[in-house]
């Protein structure tokens, strides 16, 4: 099922929800314009950069003395401030750095330009550890000092982790837990809370997400790449003029821009990753034969149509290998704790399953992006930032594991927690399972917009558009499994173990250790993929009061639609070959460092080798491998969309050492779920007595009557208020209050029916 979405039929629809709003936008602006062109005011513009390194900075803070006149420089260091007729005290500050004053004259409605070059006396320190310290981490803290809410902003290299997975970068600053699988931070916690209530966003923007095997919210970051990002912000507490939908708060990647640097940058990384797996005996081994890290930055101001540095490029290539050697153990498949009630009445949680496994895989990740700012004029700018990232993990297991029947008749009675005993009776055996299971990843980003400055620096409006799309998929997901003859005995010895690891020892029946006593049972092959596209536009204007206190007053629009699929491809094969999987065995080993085995494996399915089970041709598929893979397939086969519309107002005050932000931000929700109507006729249930067409034909017919479609709508008001209140210099306390939503996730909204006709039941979706 396809996910795509017509380029001209959003735009046409982003248009025409936005159209109405940029007239109200627009309208008080001239009106605005007007009025301020017949003030006597001038203003001064001018740049603020570092004068040791040259490095434009960002978010520094410009305030007139004796007036109620203030700004904070944008990135590239270039501030606008509209001030009365006469002579001024300018007076800038920047975390780390000593504060830098001048004196202009403003003259009616004339411009002056003022830059200022800001130093500090750490510079008579070595450059290059200065730079490496002080550039990136201060412009993350003076962002985060001068924000209204509470957020954590740090610098992407602050830990030295170049082309990285940010989740590595993440996961040390304060309020957030990770998840780790593999190696690989994969899902973020902030506040205890997972990525389903937690908003990802590059550069404010919503990214697309895909979980691979189903349409989700969450966002598995070791998808992305730092080779392009400059900071991230990790914001906790909400503002009017962002989503809402970020109960636990927001993770907001920002990328880096050529006027950041000055000059030209030619930036060049290479390394070495290895991972020594030195406590196991199994045949997964990283090894450090090859260059796994290579990168390259470049930036530069460049002196385009007559201007002179006036664009910015930043464009970045960086290329990572890293492998996962994974050992695990306990019940992973299926089983697990079973409560049986033994003979002396006493409840034991007792395994009827254990198991241990080997993981292996690399994984290539390659990360891409340009970015490209072009100055209109002192105080505008238009921009287009894009990206791409690739992560393919080539996965390889061995799982080994035995197990018994949910029966306390398959036990001793003695048996307890802490040393059980299974019996040799018919359903016990072990199996083997070799699998391959690639999986593959690409994200990419296209954002345009503009950055206007308006009414003599005292207004601005940012017009944004942003295309994300994403797709996490497995091409082919191959799982043999081999199963021994029974009856096999025997007992796990928690006693004065790991509990992770107990002693398992065999008791009884054929060898769990020899190839001959396996038979091939089939080959179970999946192929998944969830795609998701974000496509946005939204309108933020912002006008500066002339009050007696500093003030400003802010509004704006956003329009998005998020489109998502879900598609699975199940197919099983069934052994006809010969028992004994001697021919087929790829390895004999033992697993954690020698506790459990040796086992046979079959080798790695579908590698073409000689031993490769699936070139043997004896594997077949039967009437009842098509008919559920029909079922199994289609069943699962669904597709999401989400349209919002959200508009919002707000204003903020600086009251002496307090500063009050408070307004509100509505937005409208329509959600589109298509999932297949499953007829769970007896009539049409997987038949031996039927030919092989006609059992496939049962199999369609199941979903004969179509899809079925559910349409949901619902509004949601969003009010804000926070203050900042500074009674010494740099001593800050921040307060407020928000209200985010966590909207459902998607499985619950997609109306996947079963019909049962035999119970005479419907279930649909949530």
């Amino acid at each position: 099922m396809s996910t795509a979405i017509k380029p001209d039929s959003v735009v046409l629809r982003l248009a025409k929800r936005c159209s109405a709003f940029a007239f109200c936008f627009l309208l008080p602006a001239l009106l605005a314009n007007q009025a301020a062109a017949q003030s006597a005011e001038g203003t001064v513009s001018g740049r603020i950069t570092n004068k040791s390194t040259g490095y434009a900075l960002d978010g520094a803070i410009i305030r007139a003395s004796g007036t109620n006149r203030s700004t904070i420089s944008q990135r590239g260091g270039d501030y606008t401030l509209l001030l009365p007729v006469g002579a001024h005290r300018l007076e800038v500050q920047y975390t780390g750095l000593d504060a830098a004053n001048a004196t202009v004259t403003v003259a009616p409605d004339a411009a002056v330009t003022q830059d200022f070059e800001l130093t500090s006396n750490v510079y008579t320190m070595d450059k290059f550890a200065v730079k490496s310290v002080r550039e990136g981490n201060a412009a993350a803290l003076q962002r985060q000092r001068t924000a209204i809410n509470s957020k954590i902003v740090v610098a992407a290299d602050a830990y030295g982790v170049p082309a990285a997975n940010p989740g590595e970068l993440i996961q040390r600053l304060p309020g957030v837990s990770v998840e780790i699988v593999g190696s690989e931070v994969r899902n973020l916690f902030l506040r205890g809370m997972n990525a389903d209530f937690i908003t990802f966003q590059v550069d404010g923007n919503q990214m697309a997400a895909s979980a691979g095997t189903s349409a989700s919210r969450q966002f598995q970051i070791e998808q992305m790449g730092t080779g392009n990002i400059e900071s991230v912000e990790i914001v906790k507490s909400n503002t009017p003029d962002r989503d809402a939908n970020a109960v636990a708060g927001f993770v907001n990647l920002i990328t880096r821009r050529g006027f950041d640097l000055p000059g030209q940058r030619i930036t060049l990384t290479g390394g070495v990753l290895w991972r020594d797996r030195y406590s196991s005996t199994g045949e997964f081994k990283d090894k450090p034969d090859n260059l796994d890290l290579y990168g390259l930055q470049y930036s530069n101001s460049l002196s385009v149509l007559g201007g002179k540095n006036n664009l910015g490029v930043a464009f970045n290539f960086n290329h990572r290998r890293s492998a996962t050697t994974q050992d695990e153990t306990g019940a992973a498949f299926n089983g697990g704790p079973t409560e049986l009630n033994t003979t002396n009445g006493t409840d034991k949680s007792l395994w009827r399953q254990w198991g241990a496994a080997g993981f292996f895989y690399p994984a290539v990740a390659t990360n891409v992006g340009l970015d490209l700012d072009f100055k209109i004029n002192s105080d505008s700018y238009a921009y287009l930032r894009m990206a791409e990232n690739l992560n393919n993990q080539y996965q390889l297991m061995h799982r080994w594991d035995i197990q018994t029947g949910n029966s306390p008749a398959n036990f001793t009675a003695t048996s307890n927690s802490g040393f059980q005993e299974a019996l040799p009776v018919a359903s016990s055996f072990a199996q083997t399972y070799s699998a391959q299971f690639t999986k593959k990843s690409r994200n990419y980003s296209i954002n345009p917009g503009v950055s206007l400055g308006m009414l003599n620096g005292t207004g601005r409006l940012d017009i944004d558009f942003s295309h994300s799309a994403a797709v996490i998929w497995y091409p082919g997901y191959h799982l043999v499994t081999s199963r021994t003859t029974v009856p096999l005995g025997w007992n796990l010895d928690f006693r004065g173990q790991d509990q992770k690891t107990p002693i398992l020892t065999q008791t009884a029946g054929p060898s769990w250790s020899d190839p001959a006593n396996y038979t091939i049972q089939n080959d179970s092959t999946t192929s998944w993929d969830a795609p998701d596209t974000v496509d946005a536009i939204k309108m933020d204007f912002r006008k500066d009061l002339d009050t007696s206190l500093p003030a400003y007053l802010k509004t704006g629009v956003k329009y998005w639609i998020d489109d998502r699929g879900q598609n699975t491809n199940s197919q099983n094969y069934t052994w006809t070959g010969p028992s004994g999987i001697g021919p087929y065995t790829d390895s004999i080993e033992s697993q954690l460092s020698g506790r459990y085995g040796p086992f046979p494996f079959t080798a790695t399915p579908n590698t073409g080798a000689a031993n490769d089970p699936l070139t043997s041709g004896n594997f077949t598929k039967t009437a009842a491998d098509q008919y559920n893979g029909i079922v199994g397939s289609r069943g699962s086969d669904a597709r999401f969309k989400e349209a919002i519309l959200a508009y919002y107002a707000m204003g903020q005050v600086k009251i002496d050492k307090l500063t009050l932000l408070g307004g509100v931000r509505i937005e409208q929700t329509n959600t589109t779920g298509k999932g297949w109507i499953n007829t769970n006729d007896p009539t049409l249930a997987f038949n031996s007595a039927l030919s092989t067409d006609q059992n496939i034909a049962n199999a369609y017919a199941r979903f004969a009557s179509g899809q079925a479609t559910v349409r949901g709508h619902y509004n949601s008001v969003h009010p804000a208020v926070q203050f900042v209140y500074e009674p010494l210099g740099g001593l800050i306390f921040r307060g407020g209050y928000t209200r985010s939503i966590s909207r459902a996730p998607v499985a619950n909204l997609l109306p996947i029916t079963t019909v049962s006709l035999g119970t005479n039941t419907v279930t649909q979706g949530n």
